[in-house]
């Protein structure tokens, strides 16, 4: 049946058929409110950006790791600055009253 396995590619694995799955942990209160995991996690990965940062501030620009520290550091950034928009642009219809 090369029909129905092209279709299953195209579907991917939500349309393979399966039994009963565990709950995942968390997926009420992400289905609850995904503003607010959404600051969580951008709140989260902000701190540890915080806390690299603080530590690059004591060491060597010079350093081996320094390079590699700052890119770790940009991509924490962006990672924290996205969740903070989409906490944004979620909790935004809510406030105005569409309750999407």
């Amino acid at each position: 049946m090369p029909v129905f396995a092209l279709l299953l590619i195209f579907l991917g694995p939500s349309g393979m058929p399966r039994g009963p799955l565990p709950a995942v942990p968390l997926a009420g209160a992400v289905q609850a409110s995904p503003a607010t995991v959404n600051a969580v996690v951008g709140a989260l990965v902000g701190y540890f950006f915080w806390r690299r940062h603080r530590r690059s501030l004591e060491s060597n620009e010079y350093a081996a790791d320094f390079r590699s520290s700052t890119r770790l550091q940009l991509a924490l950034l962006l990672i924290a600055v996205f969740e903070g928009i989409y906490a944004v642009a979620r909790a935004l219809p809510v406030a105005a009253g569409d309750g999407l």
